[in-house]
């Protein structure tokens, strides 16, 4: 899946494979992409992915 998401052009919030997991992917939003709209937008399409958790962070990532 982190290869498929690097693939694509994103980032990953996990910049340390060492410690990445291997069962949570947490790709960073692309610059100019509102995180409450991709959400909404993608569960319209069916497609459930989680917000982020970490307050200080939580609208600059999701989770697959």
């Amino acid at each position: 899946m982190r290869a498929a998401i690097r693939a694509l052009g994103l980032e990953l919030l996990s910049k340390n494979e060492a410690v990445a997991s291997n069962t949570l992917t947490a790709p960073l939003y692309p610059s100019k992409i509102d995180a409450a709209t991709f959400l909404k937008e993608t569960n319209q399409q069916g497609i459930i992915f989680a917000g982020g958790l970490l307050p200080e962070l939580k609208t600059k990532y999701f989770r697959i």
